[in-house]
């Protein structure tokens, strides 16, 4: 790795660096009406009602579980959940740029490329904050590439680390674990320095946080993965509209933020044509990443999937660069730091001048199943105009995001909670501290999540509604079971158990287990059966 002794003009540059990549975060700083729902969870944490989404029910809408929990710890302690959660956001993010220029970065250029880099990409920095777990990942990858780079063999210590580092990663967000597992399996098969044995008992040691997550997530939820999860995949839809979507969403991204995607694709060769299979094994990691993007339908938040391989990718990047003296191109030897920095400029430019092309044409195209989520919630929800609308008119700009008119209705009528038109995190965090909140998308319902969605030739990514069941907005509403549908009636008093029931109780833990491994599901095939029938007969009556 080389570079010297660094003198006070190199720490000057690296300070400085650090204080622009600060400045640009805080400009930038807001939450999403996403991140509202863990903030819920972690707000009924703090407060004693349990991990859960609404209170009294047992169900986990954090796709995020370790950023959650580590932010209801801080909340507890400052009760102001979206200063708390822009904060560690910005300290997540500033810990991962920091262990990249001050430890990767050994020459002055390095600091510049890598700051010109991360500053200008409008989704990465879009996502150093926004209270989703983007910016945790950041930081968790920066250990895990910090440990990859600066290691040629790997003992049982820097085993536990690197396992440890993934388990974090897991348990930050599940999916992420693709990137890193190629490369974690080919170091603790191929690069140890120790035996078998505690090889295993490293890896082991170090997955235990997510293993007991997991067994957690089991006994007190009923399932291993949040309720997001379910809403998301069993929909119904054909999988050649997901890779459809999912390509969309990768071109959009693309389009709307040119580095973005190029320097993953970049990262991708230059690792590829690395002598070490270690590396190799990373960018196999990207590849299989950027696929399971495409094979899930992408996201409805453009670029968010691809923050964090941007990262990863603008990481080693920098790191081969240096290594390597110089490049041929033709008969020319171009210097590593004309092509990193000319490779920088050249996508900055072109992320200007897509982004302003894509946003004149295509958005307003395409904005019912991709979006900049920023450029909607920032004027309520991002933390310079939140405050200045507070110092200077004394309103809570947050409360200006959603019409709470339905929701207050509601309550108003005594009901205990209710099925609404629409119930997004944000109203969720202001309302369902005494009241039950869901909507025809069912993002927190445990029921509807079970139940196919109603298709639709236009969709956005985990916002597909599902048919509600007759008697299901009553139930809701007066705390028992009215569901019209005998099979789906009991299906929902066996789901009631599961997720309202006394956790070790005996009836439930039957339930649960029969649950999971589908012993109930005859009951909604019966459903799904009785509706087709119902509307053949007002086809055949029509």
């Amino acid at each position: 790795m080389g570079g010297g002794k660094r003198t006070q003009t190199d720490h000057d540059i690296r300070w400085a660096a650090t204080g622009v990549f600060l400045l640009v975060v805080l400009l930038g700083a807001w939450n999403t009406d996403d991140g509202y729902f863990g903030f819920v969870m972690a707000r009924n944490l703090a407060e004693g009602h349990g991990f859960v989404y609404n209170i009294g029910e047992r169900v986990n809408v954090s796709t995020c579980p370790l950023f959650d929990l580590i932010l209801s710890v801080f909340y507890y302690w400052f009760r102001n959940m979206p200063l708390v959660s822009i904060v560690l956001c910005t300290l997540y993010s500033l810990a991962a740029y920091s262990i990249l220029i001050w430890k990767i970065c050994k020459q002055r250029w390095q600091v510049f490329v890598v700051t010109v880099l991360l500053c200008t990409s409008i989704c990465f920095i879009s996502f150093t904050t926004s209270g989703l777990e983007n910016s945790l990942l950041f930081f968790e990858e920066a250990l895990f590439l910090h440990l990859l780079v600066t290691n040629d063999t790997y003992d049982r210590k820097k085993l536990f680390q690197m396992a440890l580092v993934c388990s974090a990663v897991l348990m930050t967000r599940m999916d992420a674990g693709i990137l890193l597992f190629a490369v974690t399996a080919y170091c603790f098969l191929v690069k140890r320095s120790c035996g078998i044995c505690s090889m295993f008992l490293a890896g082991l040691a170090g997955l235990c946080p997510f293993f007991g997550w997991i067994v957690f997530s089991v006994i007190y939820y009923g399932v291993p993965f949040p309720n997001t999860y379910y809403i998301k995949v069993n929909t119904g839809y054909p999988l050649d509209e997901y890779i459809l979507h999912g390509l969309e969403y990768f071109l959009i991204s693309w389009g709307y933020d040119t580095a973005l995607i190029t320097f993953c694709l970049l990262a991708v060769v230059l690792l590829f044509l690395h002598g070490q299979w270690k590396y190799r094994m990373l960018a196999l990691g990207i590849c299989l990443k950027l696929l399971y993007v495409i094979r899930i339908g992408g996201d409805f938040m453009v670029g968010r999937h691809f923050t964090d391989l941007y990262f990863v990718s603008v990481f080693m990047v920098i790191d081969l660069c240096y290594e390597k003296e110089s490049f041929h191109i033709g008969k020319r030897i171009v210097s590593r730091q004309y092509a990193c920095i000319g490779c920088a400029a050249v996508c900055v430019m072109l992320t200007s001048v897509t982004r302003l092309t894509v946003k004149q044409y295509l958005w307003p195209v395409r904005q019912d199943s991709c979006t900049d989520e920023r450029d909607y919630y920032f004027p309520t929800l991002g933390m310079i105009p939140h405050y200045l609308t507070k110092v200077v008119k004394g309103i809570d700009s947050s409360e200006l995001t959603w019409d709470a008119q339905e929701v207050l209705d509601s309550k108003a009528s005594g009901n205990q909670g209710d099925l609404l038109t629409w119930a997004p995190g944000l109203l969720s965090f202001q309302h369902n501290r005494d009241f039950y909140m869901s909507d025809s998308i069912g993002l927190g319902d445990p029921l509807l999540a079970k139940l196919p969605a109603v298709y639709t030739e236009v969709w956005r990514v985990g916002h597909m509604k599902r048919l509600i069941p007759e008697g299901y907005p009553q139930s809701l509403q007066t705390g028992e079971n009215r569901i019209a549908d005998k099979s789906l009636h009991q299906y929902y008093d066996i789901l009631l158990e599961v997720t309202r029931g006394r956790i070790f109780s005996k009836d439930r833990l039957y339930k649960t287990a029969g649950m999971l491994f589908g012993k109930y599901d005859y009951l909604l095939d019966e459903y799904q059966n009785h509706l087709e029938q119902k509307t053949e007969e007002v086809i055949n009556g029509g």
